[in-house]
């Protein structure tokens, strides 16, 4: 129930705004009652209220006073002013100072049940943010906020990790959970807004492909928690997709939360399968003792042998003999990579030299076809891409520079043009006509940044902009300009990347 404070120097008035409230108003309860200004204003500082209903004309301290006091320091408190007087300087003032709403007396039950469901539905994402923001802070090892009120109040949580295609590129080479939320997530956002009301929880993982869900029931909208896996598979769905789903099926406790999903992201890296759909019960999962991902002393001259005398055509069918005998023995991508990375040595070693930016360029790439790759007919493609690019030449023919540049300024302006639309990396390469993996290779080497890094800065470049141009411009309205559906998810975003609120680079 959220606590309401009704201000008010008129005891009869007092009495039917609280009667109003008590027999009209679903949700809210009346928890104190002050004559003015000044003795609501000592209340609120002991007590937790999320609503203040207050009279424009009190003794000590008036409603306008008062809410524009709470603006700077209770911030998070609504505030709606009630008043005889139907003065425009009145309504102004008060809509200036913080409040919500502006109603007139006499309030008729009506307008103050239609005004309160309103205001629920605002307190409703208030705490979804809030507590959203305490399972980061735990995950991050952040302290967790004096103002917890509501927030995280559940004795058990459920949690599971969703990946949508492969691994997290390697040149990111900090793993842990607490480096995670870098840059915006926009499948988070939508399932944010599927279960804002059923105490389901998503949050960014280690790149746009992840998302941790976390649940403060066992039920979730009458479904068992297990049985909303497949609600959150199908918000993720579209094509070039595989998932990987690791839950734990039993209970933990609020300090038990980053251990768990550390463990979490221990199984997910470990069972993943490049285009495989997989939902793994993280208590069930166990560790095979698979053969040591070694090449044989065998395949390994011969590979030399092919690479040194440039044989392209044996190498090449050695390369798809090995793929579809990984696929078919469902390997998983960790593995896969490591026997990968030996390839990718014996070819550096024996073929063409490679400087040490074309070896940092090669690690790029390969990290790259592994992430956006959906089978392992993708990954053989892009991985022979890069082999046969470096077996003939490292170096670029300017003409193909040319084009890159060309591409890379099309696309820049297109992103640009589009800047308020959802779209993701694979819409971007299916309207130019490009590989993943060859549009992500030209963004890191001439942008040196990767492709959602880069929209994410030139959202918030412009977002910073808008703002300057536009002081008064409301939060929710900047974030749909450059993208974002959800204004407190822009928020996270946006401090993510300039280190301060929207609200505190405003102030500035």
């Amino acid at each position: 129930m959220y606590q309401v404070l009704i201000a008010e120097d008129e005891p009869p008035i007092m009495r039917y705004l609280k009667k109003i409230i008590e027999t009209k108003c679903e949700n809210f309860e009346v928890a104190a009652t002050a004559e003015n200004g000044q003795e609501a204003l000592k209340i609120i500082r002991s007590a937790h209220i999320d609503l203040v209903l207050t009279d424009a004309k009190m003794p000590f301290l008036d409603g306008i006073e008062l809410i524009s006091k709470l603006k700077h320091e209770f911030p998070e408190i609504l505030t709606v002013v009630i008043s005889g007087y139907q003065d425009f300087q009145y309504v102004k003032q008060a809509f200036k100072s913080g409040a919500q709403d502006y109603l007139l007396k006499p309030v008729q039950p009506s307008q103050m049940k239609e005004l309160l469901a309103t205001l629920a539905q605002r307190l409703d994402s208030i705490y979804y943010q809030n507590r959203q923001e305490q399972l980061e802070n735990i995950l991050l090892d952040r302290p967790l906020s004096e103002q917890t009120p509501m927030d995280l109040d559940f004795s058990d949580f459920y949690i599971s990790i969703i990946r949508k295609n492969a691994l997290p590129a390697r040149f990111c080479t900090k793993q842990r959970v607490a480096e995670s939320f870098l840059f915006a997530n926009y499948d988070a956002e939508k399932l944010q807004q599927l279960y804002q009301a059923d105490g389901v929880w998503t949050i960014a993982g280690r790149d746009d492909n992840e998302s941790i869900v976390v649940s403060g029931y066992k039920t979730a909208g009458n479904h068992e928690f297990t049985g909303v896996f497949s609600d959150v598979v199908q918000q993720l769905g579209g094509a070039h997709l595989f998932y990987t789903l690791v839950y734990k099926d039993t209970p933990i406790r609020l300090e038990e939360l980053k251990e768990n999903v550390n463990r979490l992201y221990q199984v997910l890296d470990q069972a993943l399968i490049i285009g495989k759909n997989q939902i793994v019960n993280v208590e069930e999962h166990l560790s095979e003792n698979e053969k040591s991902a070694i090449l044989e002393d065998a395949l390994q001259n011969k590979l030399e042998f092919l690479a040194s005398n440039k044989s392209l055509p044996q190498f090449k069918q050695q390369l798809v003999k090995l793929f579809g005998q990984w696929e078919e023995e469902q390997r998983p991508q960790v593995w896969v990579e490591k026997i990968i990375r030996q390839i990718l040595h014996i070819v550096e070693k024996t073929a063409v030299p490679v400087t040490g930016e074309n070896g940092a360029d090669l690690e790029k790439m390969l990290d790259e076809a592994l992430c956006y790759s959906t089978s392992f007919g993708e990954l053989l493609a892009s991985i022979w891409d890069i082999i046969d690019q470096v077996m003939t030449s490292c170096q670029i023919p300017a003409s193909i520079k040319k084009d890159a540049e060309s591409l890379l300024d099309n696309v820049d302006q297109y992103i640009r043009n589009n800047l308020a639309q959802q779209y993701s990396l694979q819409k971007v390469c299916d309207d130019f006509g490009v590989s993943q993996t060859y549009l992500s290779r030209l963004f890191r080497r001439y942008k040196n940044t990767s492709f959602n890094e880069y929209v994410t800065n030139l959202r918030i470049s412009e977002a910073k902009k808008i703002m300057s141009e536009n002081p008064d411009m409301m939060l929710k309205d900047v974030a749909n300009v450059v993208g974002y559906r959800d204004q407190y998810y822009f928020s996270r975003v946006f401090k993510t990347v300039t280190g301060c609120s929207p609200s505190a680079y405003n102030n500035r």
